[in-house]
């Protein structure tokens, strides 16, 4: 068996950190781990003002009971309102 030498022994490190980072799986980016926020218009936010109650809860289903922005051309302007869903 040969024997190694000393240039060998400091080669051997660099070559096992290079296998290391090409067998190592890249984490995802955060913005591919984190759900997509809800958007449209679900009335959680002024620019975001539902046209109803009713058709808050039927785009958005999981939404509960509360607060939610609605617009509609009577208002012309967005109004908080309590949503029973």
């Amino acid at each position: 068996m040969p024997s190694l030498r000393p240039r060998h022994l400091v080669a051997l490190p660099v070559l096992l950190a290079l296998l290391g980072a090409l067998t190592t799986v890249p984490a995802r980016p955060a913005e591919a781990a984190d759900p997509a926020p809800v958007t449209g218009r679900d009335g959680l936010t002024q620019p975001n003002a539902g046209a109803s109650c009713w058709g808050i809860h039927q785009e958005f289903p999981a939404l509960g009971d509360g607060t939610y922005w609605v617009v509609t051309p009577t208002l012309g302007k967005p109004v908080q309102v309590w949503c029973d869903m």
